[in-house]
């Protein structure tokens, strides 16, 4: 799996002493059963046996739980800004 981070996050991560990423299926209930929504977050996982552990450039690693699905095999995290909030948008996960 490739994993590209775009400009923004990368410069964001340099100022961090965690440059660890986190992504995962959160599950939830709805109506007609179960959705898995994709999350990337900042941190190490307390279980990382459940992960796969990418090393990037510069430092940057990124575990990604074992069953998430990537389209063409590549995950795309942007840096979002909402006001004074900072988010990362995953891009290429399979939802179905």
């Amino acid at each position: 799996m490739e994993i590209i981070l775009d400009e923004k996050l990368k410069e964001y991560l340099k100022d961090k002493e965690n440059k660890k990423i986190i992504i995962n299926n959160i599950s939830t209930r709805v109506c007609c059963g179960n959705l898995c929504l994709p999350v990337a977050r900042l941190g190490t996982p307390d279980d990382t046996k459940d992960y796969y552990l990418f090393h990037l450039d510069e430092g940057i690693e990124v575990y990604v739980q074992k069953g998430v699905d990537a389209k063409d095999n590549k995950l795309h995290l942007n840096l979002k800004n909402f006001i004074l909030f900072k988010d990362i948008e995953i891009e290429g996960i399979k939802l179905l």
